[in-house]
């Protein structure tokens, strides 16, 4: 039985956060895809249905592995705006 259907696409990404800048592995994805594959964020929150409306400010989750390396494990990167690509996100989780 079919549960949920989400989209989801990679690529690689520029990411200028602060004073460093990086080219960091992405996944694409739709509204639905934590909760498509049951995986809750660690701190904050993770991509949800209402982030797909145009009128959303655009959010990221970022992953645990470079949670810990770029950004040292620190908690406070919630909220805070990142450019990925020189589009401004929100990280959200």
């Amino acid at each position: 039985m079919l549960s949920d259907v989400f989209a989801y696409g990679d690529g690689s990404v520029n990411v200028n956060a602060g004073v460093e800048a990086d080219v960091a592995r992405g996944q694409f994805v739709s509204g639905n895809y934590f909760a498509g594959l049951g995986v809750p964020a660690l701190i904050g929150r993770t991509i949800t249905d209402d982030d797909d409306k145009a009128s959303a400010s655009p959010a990221a989750v970022i992953s645990h592995r470079y949670w810990q390396r770029r950004f040292g494990s620190d908690p406070a990167i919630v909220g805070r705006q990142i450019n990925l690509n020189n589009v401004s996100f929100t990280v959200v989780g």
